[in-house]
């Protein structure tokens, strides 16, 4: 009989146990890097094997392109999360701000603690 060794376990790469939900700052690096070692040779193809649409993926994905601040501090969060404290939907809206209002959005949040962004994002 061999033992061999346990690889490291992954995170499905879409939904966790009953009321565990996935960071969507990791499920986006996580899709990218299968994307990038070729484990899937399109985006569509990662959305036919996970069982969401093409355009699920393209939003999650679309998250990698905020500033490498807020990556950083929503990564820091974990995976899973206990609760939908940060959602793809709560972070879309930061995508199409620049770089200084993403920090200064991330600056609110860590002051006063999870609010939400649409309602200060027009004192940003």
């Amino acid at each position: 009989m061999f033992n061999l060794p346990c690889a490291k376990r992954r995170q499905p790469l879409t939904r966790v146990a009953k009321h565990r939900y996935r960071n969507p700052i990791i499920l986006a690096q996580e899709w990218q890097e299968a994307l990038t070692e070729g484990r899937y040779t399109c985006p569509a193809d990662l959305a036919r094997h996970i069982g969401v649409s093409r355009a699920r993926v393209t939003q999650i994905l679309r998250l990698l392109k905020l500033c490498p601040e807020v990556l950083n501090a929503m990564a820091t969060l974990g995976d899973p999360l206990p609760s939908p404290i940060v959602t793809e939907r709560s972070l879309r809206p930061l995508v199409e701000l620049s770089q200084e209002e993403q920090s200064q959005w991330l600056t609110i949040l860590m002051r006063g603690g999870w609010v939400d962004i649409l309602s200060h994002r027009g004192n940003l």
